[in-house]
């Protein structure tokens, strides 16, 4: 999803350095690339932020299920005015049913209307699958990813990457 691309303009080389999120800080070193659109900053190891298969205070090990959603922080580093978009890889495990998953930024309310757009699909149990989705980055530096169909699954989300933006 890239909403904002014609919303706001792009940060040049020199300001990527100061958004490395905090996530990272200690697991992954990040990497600067210039681009026709500016900055593109890569992970040299992916970061999982979320799995749905751990048992974790506010996820307790069970599957997304049709008309769920979960927010998942990317960092505390990616708020105070400056938005970005994130390359998450969304990974599905142990479907069960049919169905899709949604990625979007979060608003911190659940009030955003659900685009029309799916990340990844899925149309039978026992299907394990992966798709990297550039996603905008919402309210205080969450995405959220919303299942919808007849079945449920694991969700594994692992960030690879984002491109920083300005206001």
């Amino acid at each position: 999803m890239v909403s904002l691309f014609s919303r706001r303009r792009l940060l040049g080389v020199g300001g990527a350095a100061a958004l490395v999120p905090s996530v990272l800080s200690k697991s992954a070193a990040a990497t600067t690339a210039s681009n026709p659109f500016g900055v593109l900053v890569t992970l040299s190891t992916p970061v999982r932020v979320f799995d749905s298969r751990k048992v974790t205070p506010t996820w307790g090990g069970t599957k997304l299920a049709s008309g769920q959603s979960v927010g998942i922080p990317l960092g505390g580093n990616f708020g105070g005015g400056i938005g970005i978009s994130a390359f998450v890889n969304i990974t599905i495990t142990g479907t069960t049913g049919s169905g899709f998953l949604i990625v979007r930024p979060s608003d911190g309310a659940g009030n955003v209307p659900l685009p029309n757009t799916s990340n990844i699909n899925w149309i039978a149990a026992g299907v394990t699958d992966a798709n990297l989705t550039l996603v905008a980055v919402g309210f205080e530096s969450y995405i959220e990813v919303h299942c919808a169909g007849s079945g449920s699954t694991h969700v594994i989300v692992d960030l690879q990457g984002y491109v920083p933006f300005v206001s």
